[in-house]
């Protein structure tokens, strides 16, 4: 529940931005502005568990802070991609924005180590994830007539099946299984050694 808490407050911003946006609210610069402001605020204080509270083998720097650091710039994504949308011919925007969740994700799997009997350091990695999912849900959220416009459009498309294919590839690639010691079901990560 604390990590669920952390998410929620982590991603509230990108929340009340998203509705703006979508909703077509003009962009007000004390509103907007304020909501960027705390967002970066959020940011600067999720970034002190890195030094002060995974110092354990020195992970907290090693893995915690650049996982921090790739969940910001997919977070400034969601932001900037939302200014697109309402473009003309913006919808596609959209469609693309769906993709930001999962290449974050595998680009969070850079930083991922799974190391044993280190749960307070896969606790709080695991809250960069949940909250790179947290955002993409409430943006497919907010967004899907936009995005089943486009998909409608590029489904009809030869690229469809392809592009199916492509991303279960990079989810095999990048998502390490194992049908063994499902009681690391809900630690990251998730099993201990990396089977495809």
């Amino acid at each position: 529940m604390p990590a669920l808490f952390i998410d929620l407050v982590l991603t509230y911003p990108l929340v009340a931005w998203t509705v703006r946006r979508s909703r077509k609210i003009p962009y007000n610069q004390r509103d907007d502005g304020n909501i960027i402001l705390l967002q970066l605020g959020l940011f600067v204080i999720w970034l002190f568990p890195a030094f002060y509270i995974d110092t354990k083998k020195d992970f907290g720097t090693r893995y915690l802070l650049p996982s921090s650091l790739t969940m910001m710039c997919i977070m400034f994504l969601f932001y900037t991609f939302q200014l697109l949308i309402h473009t003309e011919n913006g919808d596609k925007y959209a469609m693309w924005m769906k993709c930001i969740g999962p290449v974050g994700a595998v680009a969070l799997n850079y930083w991922k180590t799974q190391e044993p009997n280190m749960q307070l350091h896969h606790l709080l990695m695991m809250i960069n994830y949940d909250a790179v999912f947290f955002s993409q849900g409430c943006c497919d959220q907010l967004y899907f007539k936009q995005m089943l416009r486009t998909r409608n459009k590029m489904g009809k498309t030869t690229w469809a099946p392809l592009t199916v294919l492509a991303a279960i590839l990079l989810y095999a690639l990048s998502s390490p299984q194992n049908y063994t010691q499902v009681g690391f079901l809900f630690f990251y990560p998730l099993y201990n050694d990396y089977t495809i």
